[in-house]
């Protein structure tokens, strides 16, 4: 079931069938974060239920150690756990987003720089989920006009689909995650959008890459991790599966996406754990 955000339902499914629902307009309007801001929870008490967090226009923020859950989550358009749009050095650390209508985070059309996105847990189990199996769907959207994105050492488990998505003119370099127990697919990579992933664990994520996006991708194998050292000044780390799908990309134009930026180093899949992922673990 959908709310009629912004007319969407009357744009695009105006023969769908309506029904009356009752939901919380807290999730649809998010508490606003401004410029040189942190919000950082004590312990395991940092909880926001039922609205999210929206960074716009804002820069130089923290958002560490909480957890974000349960907006709307009977309801597509319900809301987002964070959204940012038109913003620069921005981390997102130890956090968990669980049980969200919407996406769990996303980064607008406009542009928003120098976004670390690290040690969060992305919990997409859901009893509403929008392809009927308990999996969530919409995780993760980056499609910023000139979003780069360090996107480390995060968990995300139990999804269906846009995991993320990149397109707009969105560069992730996604090292040391953790992908787990998916029904669709990871990565969904269309115009514009670049990445590098290296270093990473799927486990049980039957499709990796959802095929036919005609973005950018450079997926680190054993055979190709030597490519990086032109540009990074050191090798990549290949990738790790686990009863899980191919992984394409070779597109080595993404290395040129990194210009002067310091870029950290990945560790062997190896050693890529999703325990110390999420709020609570700090």
């Amino acid at each position: 079931v959908a709310i009629n955000k912004d007319s969407w339902c009357d744009n695009y499914q105006s023969s769908a069938p309506s029904v009356s629902v009752t939901y919380n307009k807290a999730g649809l309007n998010p508490i606003k974060v401004a410029s040189n801001k942190s919000i950082i929870g004590s312990g395991s008490k940092g909880v926001i239920v039922g609205k999210g967090l929206r960074i716009a226009g804002a820069e130089n923020v923290i958002i560490q150690n909480i957890k974000i859950e349960n907006i709307n989550p009977k309801y597509v358009w319900g809301g987002d756990a964070i959204t940012l749009d038109t913003t620069d050095n921005v981390w997102i650390d130890h956090v968990t987003t669980s049980k969200i209508g919407r996406q769990h985070l996303v980064l607008g059309t406009s542009a928003s720089g120098k976004v670390t996105v690290s040690n969060c847990e992305f919990d997409g189990q859901s009893d509403y989920s929008a392809t009927c199996d308990g999996y969530h769907y919409w995780v993760n959207y980056f499609a910023g006009s000139s979003d780069t994105i360090t996107y480390m050492n995060n968990y995300i488990h139990h999804f269906s689909g846009r995991a993320p998505k990149v397109n707009g003119n969105s560069f992730v370099h996604a090292l040391n995650n953790y992908w787990s127990e998916s029904t669709g697919h990871g990565f969904e990579v269309t115009s514009g959008g670049y990445v590098l992933a290296e270093g990473n664990v799927f486990s049980n994520v039957e499709t990796v890459i959802e095929a036919g996006g005609d973005g950018a991708t450079l997926a680190i194998t054993s055979s190709n991790a030597a490519d990086c050292s032109s540009k990074m000044g050191r090798s990549c780390q290949a990738n790790s599966f686990s009863s899980s799908g191919t992984f394409t990309g070779t597109d080595t134009s993404v290395l040129n996406k990194f210009g002067s930026a310091d870029i950290p180093d990945a560790v062997a899949a190896s050693s890529v754990s999703s325990s110390s992922a999420g709020y609570g673990k700090i």
